[in-house]
């Protein structure tokens, strides 16, 4: 009955069968098996759960394993960011210096491992503590042929001496529209909408059939290639080639979203939470066709 209910819906809410998470109005839960269903948008835009946690859920046309590969192996520096590697063990470390020289990694560690279904690295400071409150962290599922995927980032209040005024800033993606204590940049959330375009593209195109050698010769070049200084625009590459909104478009989106819909200083969630997918769908329409694909 649940399932059939699911594929009816297809995962959105229907107001018999599904109750609302009252911590999470994006979130729903089955009344027969209490499964966690998540309602997707036809922009696949992320969710807040709250003021200092976003979701990305997004279904690939692809097996577990490949995307287990995807998320962890390689591949990372293709659809995700040079220069990127994961030591894939429990308090493996994994580092990311996201399009940057290998000079000065960031540094996480692996605080939570499960082949094939989780994987959440937390990051430390400079003495190698771990913080766990600033994660990221990929979820899989089978969802029949497919993967239900979920990429959930949390990071911790921006601290006062460290939050920076929006009249200090000239333009939108650079701005802080969910409030000054809130770690959303529109640029930086538009950035990683792009990636899980880019991971999709990736899963489904020729990529997926690359053997182990060729993706890691490939991502070895990109390494080298930001290494020598230059931009990271492989993952946004595929992300367009495969139809994805520009980068442009998505900022307009989610610096909106961020400013009408984000859960406020208090905890509480605007009366219509849902409201921004209306708005994005206004956004993409305004779009020019030119638009779509450039950077």
């Amino acid at each position: 009955l649940c399932q059939r209910m699911e594929r009816l819906s297809e995962r959105v809410c229907c107001r018999n069968a599904l109750d609302h998470d009252p911590f999470n109005h994006m979130v729903k839960h089955c009344r027969v098996c209490g499964r966690r269903i998540v309602p997707m948008n036809h922009f696949d835009i992320a969710n807040f759960d709250d003021r200092y946690t976003m979701r990305f859920v997004r279904r690939y046309a692809a097996n577990v394993e490949l995307v287990w590969r995807a998320v962890t192996g390689d591949e990372l520096n293709i659809w995700l960011y040079p220069f990127t590697r994961v030591e894939l063990k429990l308090g493996g470390r994994a580092t990311f210096t996201w399009g940057q020289p290998d000079t000065n990694p960031q540094v996480f560690k692996v605080t939570k491992l499960e082949a094939c279904q989780v994987i959440r690295i937390a990051i430390t400071d400079a003495s190698g503590r771990v913080d766990h409150k600033s994660f990221m962290q990929f979820d899989l599922e089978q969802d029949g042929e497919g993967t239900l995927f979920t990429f959930t980032q949390r990071m911790s209040r921006v601290p006062e001496s460290e939050r920076v005024p929006d009249s200090a800033t000239t333009s939108r993606d650079a701005a802080h529209p969910g409030g000054p204590d809130t770690p959303w940049l529109p640029g930086f959330v538009a950035g990683f909408h792009l990636n899980m375009d880019a991971l999709r593209a990736w899963l489904t195109g020729d990529g997926a059939k690359w053997s182990k050698e060729k993706i890691s010769t490939e991502a070895q070049k990109l390494i080298d290639f930001v290494n020598d200084g230059q931009p990271p625009e492989r993952a946004d590459e595929i992300a367009y080639e495969a139809g994805s909104l520009s980068w442009h478009i998505l900022v307009n989106v989610y610096y909106d979203y961020l400013k009408n819909c984000l859960q406020n200083a208090r905890g509480i969630a605007p009366e219509n939470p849902e409201d921004y997918l209306g708005l994005a769908a206004a956004i993409a329409a305004r779009a020019d066709d030119s638009e779509v694909g450039k950077v």
